[in-house]
């Protein structure tokens, strides 16, 4: 529908560029199949405006540093604890479902125009690989 998006590129250049640098890589190769497809859509227009983003954000894979954080190895008690509870009945049965790992309950509007995974406020700052990668 590259007529009725036409109004709305620059947004979605905008929401595409975030969701490169997302923390999870299959949201990373969406947004960069959406870019490819805007390409083939709009032909070189777009071409010049993802080649931008390219060159902006692929030497950005140089500054990451050798670690980036830590690993806690300890033993994690979640599992032990959810294990005794998967089979509750009463905590699967006439509960409200989320999807998008069960985030909803934590999200809340960032803006007007946004809705549903989009306004998670737990986004993790991305790591230059991942801008690189996406």
């Amino acid at each position: 529908f590259p007529s009725n998006c036409r109004p709305f590129l620059n947004e979605l250049y905008e929401l595409f560029c975030e969701n490169l640098a997302d923390g999870i890589a299959s949201v990373r190769q969406g947004a960069a199949l959406a870019l490819s497809n805007v390409v083939e859509a709009y032909g070189k227009e777009s071409l010049q405006v993802v080649t931008t983003i390219i060159k902006e954000r692929l030497p950005r894979v140089k500054e990451q540093p050798e670690s980036s954080g830590s690993v806690d190895t300890s033993p994690a008690l979640f599992g032990v604890v959810k294990r005794q509870r998967d089979n509750d009945a009463q905590l699967h049965t006439d509960q409200q479902m989320y999807s998008c790992g069960s985030l909803a309950p934590k999200m809340k509007a960032a803006a007007a125009r946004r809705a549903g995974c989009m306004d998670s406020t737990f986004r993790k700052a991305a790591q230059p690989w991942q801008e690189a990668d996406g």
